[in-house]
């Protein structure tokens, strides 16, 4: 008996090699015909003024290695002889595989659709933005939570009682993050009644300015002034300015941006006398 024909777990070592041979190869395949049908699409998008082929570009890009590496190993476990278990379980790890690979797709492709909608929407309609982005955040839970649900389900878990245990505890959950939900819907309100959109000014008590972000907890505000300084001291006050005037005009000199010169021109006209001109010059 020569030392190919030596068993291990059940199958030869000749087996075990052409089996890592398989998915070694069956890997490289997968990775090569991914990366060349992605850049021929890519290379089809740059031409044409559709949105669809990004969209779908943008959905293959997000193709995992690991996952193409768990499809070329239940590909090159195929000729090995294994228990019915070991089978059983590895063709249900290729189908969760398949499941988020297919997570990954749809994200991707949803994200960059609704990156070119924000795009052409943003200087003609804020409100729109805003709304793009909800539903690209509920969209990116619904899909991740079905890719959950179908993958438990391929593993023989009873998703009904798991989704009646889930509303059950939900309850529990809701009763337990009351104010995060009130910021949840709070954000929500936002968006669907758009009492401010983006860019809109704003005055809340004493700060104001044009709105920049509308996020699930905060609102960022671009305000009007360098910036605040919460303690009462004054000095500490012109320290902070100083300190900020300083580094503006270090900014400025190594970008090679000049201050404005400041001139006044006064015309002066004496009695019945010609009329005198007079230019005053100053920095400031």
């Amino acid at each position: 008996m020569t030392y190919l024909e030596t068993t291990f777990y059940g199958n030869t070592l000749q087996a075990w090699a052409i089996a890592l041979s398989i998915t070694v190869i069956a890997f490289l395949v997968l990775r090569v015909a991914a990366f060349f049908l992605v850049g021929r699409i890519a290379r089809l998008a740059k031409r044409t003024k559709t949105d669809w082929d990004d969209v779908i570009t943008a959905g293959l890009q997000r193709t995992k290695g690991i996952i193409l590496l768990v499809f070329a190993a239940f590909f090159g476990a195929a000729p090995l002889t294994l228990p019915s278990g070991v089978k059983s379980a590895l063709a249900s790890l290729a189908a969760i595989a398949l499941f988020v690979q297919a997570g990954f797709w749809v994200v991707g492709g949803i994200s960059r659709w609704m990156e070119l909608y924000r795009e052409r929407r943003v200087a003609n309609d804020a409100a729109a933005v805003m709304s793009v982005g909800a539903v690209s955040l509920m969209v990116r839970v619904g899909v991740w939570s079905l890719v959950v649900l179908v993958s438990l389900g391929n593993m023989g878990i009873d998703v009904t009682a798991l989704v009646a245990g889930l509303g059950i505890g939900g309850v529990a959950i809701a009763l337990a993050s009351q104010s995060i939900l009130g910021d949840l819907f709070a954000s929500l309100s936002i968006v669907l009644d758009k009492p401010f959109v983006l860019g809109d000014f704003l005055i809340v008590d004493d700060h104001l300015g044009s709105v920049e972000d509308i996020g699930l907890k905060t609102t960022r505000v671009r305000s009007l002034t360098v910036f605040y300084v919460l303690g009462p001291d004054y000095t500490l006050y012109m320290d902070c300015q100083q300190a900020i005037n300083l580094r503006i005009h270090e900014r400025f000199e190594a970008e090679g941006i000049e201050f404005a010169y400041p001139t006044q021109t006064l015309f002066l006209v004496k009695g019945g006398g010609p009329e005198v001109t007079s230019e005053l010059k100053g920095g400031g």
